[in-house]
C-alpha cells in the first residue's frame, strides 16, 4: 500500500518567517556543471521577479542547492497588479488569464505567493535544460524539495551565513562577486530596509 504524501507545512505571508529550501540531484550525482548553474541562477532571479517573494540567499553546489526566501501575504497583493505581472510573464502562451475574472485573479495571487508553485517552476525548468543538454529523460532531482521554516532575526541571519559557508567550503566563494554558484546577499551590500523586510532587523 502506497503511503500518502505528508502535507507540507507553509506559513503564507508570515512576516516572522522565511523558508530555507534544499533540493538534491537524483542519487546525489554531480550533475550541476557551471553552465547549468548559470541557467539555474538566471531562472531563479527571473522567478523572483514574477513571484511576490524576497530572495535572501542561494548557493548552487554540484549535487544540490540551497535558497532562502520569504513570500508576501496574499492579502496584501493587488489582484490587478498581479494579473499584469502574470500575463506579461506568460505573453504568447496558453497560461495567460482573463484579468477581469475574479476566479483567475484569486488563482494568480495564490500562485504568486506560494512556495510549492515557485519550486515546481524552478526545478522543472532546470531539469528540462539539463535533459536537453545531455539528451536525457526523467527528472534531475532526487525527490520533493525539502523546506524548513526559519524564524526572523538571528536565526535567519545565521541560516544565511550557513548557506554562504557551503559555497566557501566548496571553494566556490570569490570575494564580493560570487558568480553563478553562490549568492548570499551580504549585509553591507544592501540597505537597512532590505534586511528589515527579510526579518533581520535584530542584526542591524
Amino acid at each position: 500500500m502506497e503511503m500518502a504524501r505528508i502535507k507540507r507545512i507553509k506559513m503564507p505571508g508570515c512576516e516572522a518567517m522565511a523558508y530555507h529550501v534544499v533540493t538534491r540531484v537524483h542519487s546525489k550525482e554531480y550533475r550541476l556543471d557551471p553552465g547549468l548553474k548559470e541557467k539555474f541562477v538566471k531562472h531563479l532571479k527571473k522567478l523572483t521577479g514574477l513571484y511576490y517573494c524576497h530572495l535572501a540567499a542561494y548557493c548552487v553546489l554540484d549535487n544540490h542547492y540551497h535558497i532562502i526566501l520569504r513570500f508576501d501575504d496574499p492579502e496584501d497583493i493587488n489582484p490587478t497588479e498581479a494579473m499584469k505581472r502574470w500575463n506579461a510573464y506568460h505573453e504568447g502562451t496558453v497560461w495567460k488569464k482573463d484579468a477581469s475574472n475574479p476566479e483567475h485573479q484569486a488563482y494568480v495571487v495564490q500562485e504568486l505567493t506560494d512556495l510549492s508553485s515557485f519550486m515546481k517552476r524552478l526545478n522543472h525548468h532546470v531539469s528540462v535544460r539539463h535533459n536537453k543538454a545531455k539528451s536525457l529523460q526523467g527528472t534531475l532531482w532526487e525527490g520533493r524539495f525539502h523546506s524548513t521554516i526559519v524564524e526572523r532575526g538571528y536565526s535567519l541571519a545565521m541560516c544565511a551565513a550557513y548557506v554562504e559557508l557551503n559555497a566557501f567550503q566548496a571553494e566556490l566563494y570569490t570575494a564580493l562577486d560570487k558568480g553563478p554558484e553562490a549568492g548570499t546577499i551580504p549585509f553591507f551590500l544592501f540597505g537597512r530596509s532590505f534586511w528589515m523586510a527579510m526579518g533581520c532587523g535584530l542584526m542591524l
